[in-house]
């Protein structure tokens, strides 16, 4: 796959979790770049950056094939995730797996979370950012960024 549209995809998925059940699955950080918003650990382990956290669990499953391209070594099994998990990966997959990675960038410049960086740049989206325009509740906007905020910080 291109992993262009790979990182569309699990920012997808880490949305629609945040939305759905109140935590996203990567918890990953989160920026806008000129193609959309990136989840920016994965972008850094997909350069070949995998000395960052996670990268190296990463990279014993996901190989960069060339420049565009990303492919699965290996079955990562998914013990690790909930059946809520699941099901969002294959919701979102059934929902934007059928576009190409330029379709995505597309779709993705139309979220209100997103902001266009200067060329060559990117700008953070925050959980802060994200939930307030996932969750209209004020009181609920709290209160998952708060739940994220916190298991962020036992973790790591």
């Amino acid at each position: 796959m291109k992993y262009l549209k790979l990182i569309k995809l699990l920012y997808f998925a880490d949305r629609e979790a945040i939305s759905q059940i109140g935590l996203p699955i990567t918890f990953d950080n989160y920026c806008s770049m000129e193609n959309g918003p990136v989840l920016s650990k994965t972008y850094d382990w997909i350069k070949g950056n995998v000395g960052v956290n996670y990268g190296t669990f990463w990279a014993s499953f996901i190989e960069k094939v060339n420049r565009y391209w990303v492919s699965l070594t290996s079955d990562p099994q998914t013990p690790d995730l909930s059946t809520d998990e699941l099901e969002i990966l294959q919701k979102v997959w059934e929902e934007y797996g059928k576009y190409s990675e330029f379709q995505l960038v597309e779709i993705t410049h139309q979220l209100p979370e997103y902001k266009k960086p200067q060329a060559h740049s990117s700008l953070p989206i925050t959980n802060q950012e994200l939930i307030s325009v996932l969750e209209k509740n004020e009181t609920a906007r709290n209160s998952l960024l708060e739940e994220i905020e916190l298991y962020k910080f036992i973790n790591s």
